[in-house]
């Protein structure tokens, strides 16, 4: 898979009187980044990175440092991708900006890999386990605060509130 094109989008949310909260600041804005990368058969696939304070760093990572290194890979299969674009920016870039950036071209590579497969990105990663297992919260309760409204995850039973879950819970 050969990439021909790599795109970004920043994204940005104005909050008004409301704040959202990092552990180390509050933005007036929710934002984020989206990457489209275009392959030489026209396929495109789609990710996300840059939620996590300003998204334009995200944006100058891919554009100017790992977007023209990722057009210049005969190979864009995502591991091979991922070693590559990680260890160009290894010295500098272990946390933050970067990384972010390597997740969202990363994202949209294995959105591309199950486009070229014709599978969902889920099998890709080991799939289901098919047992319709039940996810549950912590120490495997399935209660939700009151104050919060109910999602139905998949075809399974309702339960009675207050009864345990059966089977087994990793």
């Amino acid at each position: 898979m050969k990439i021909d094109r790599v795109e970004t989008f920043v994204l940005k949310v104005p909050l008004g009187a409301g704040r959202f909260y990092s552990s180390q600041a509050e933005f007036p804005e929710r934002n984020s980044l989206l990457v489209r990368l275009t392959t030489a058969d026209g396929l495109v696939g789609w990710g996300e990175g840059g939620q996590y304070g300003p998204a334009e760093p995200v944006e100058a990572c891919i554009e100017s440092v790992l977007g023209p290194v990722l057009m210049a890979m005969p190979d864009a299969s995502p591991a091979v991708v991922w070693e590559r674009l990680y260890t160009l920016s290894r010295d500098f870039g272990q946390k933050g900006s970067y990384i972010e950036a390597i997740s969202a071209i990363d994202i949209a590579l294995w959105d591309l890999l199950g486009k070229e497969l014709g599978v969902p990105v889920s099998t890709l990663m080991g799939g289901g386990s098919g047992s319709g297992s039940r996810p549950t919260g912590p120490a495997g309760t399935t209660r939700t605060p009151s104050s919060t409204r109910h999602v139905t995850w998949g075809p399974w039973p309702r339960r009675s509130p207050g009864t345990r879950p059966t089977g087994s819970r990793c």
